[in-house]
């Protein structure tokens, strides 16, 4: 599926009123897209850059200098994929995280 078939599959499934997020240019620079969903659903298209590996590079810099780090309310191992889409639909504080290098976490 292209980027075009994404864009009209996502403005297709977004609610009324919902965004389409398009994240970086990562295949093309060209999508098309029905303007009907667009219109009819009143939805926002909305552009995000991620930025140069320069930029992650200084923001990791920048985070190190100031000892910031993510808050993680929980981690879980791939054998708890479920547990942890649950305890993400509770709606945490911190983040979710699923360790790849584990069968099972702390949850």
């Amino acid at each position: 599926m292209g980027l075009k078939d994404r864009m009209r599959e996502s403005c297709r499934a977004a609610a009324f009123e919902g965004t389409v997020a398009v994240i970086g240019v990562v295949q093309t620079l060209r999508a098309e897209f029905d303007i009907f969903d667009v219109m009819n659903k009143n939805l926002r298209v909305r552009g995000v850059e991620t930025g140069s590996r320069a930029m992650f590079e200084r923001m990791i810099q920048f985070m190190e200098q100031r000892a910031m780090h993510p808050v993680v309310e929980s981690v879980f191992g791939t054998g708890q994929v479920a547990d942890a889409f649950g305890r993400l639909k509770q709606s945490p504080f911190g983040k979710v995280v699923i360790d790849m290098l584990t069968s099972r976490g702390a949850g």
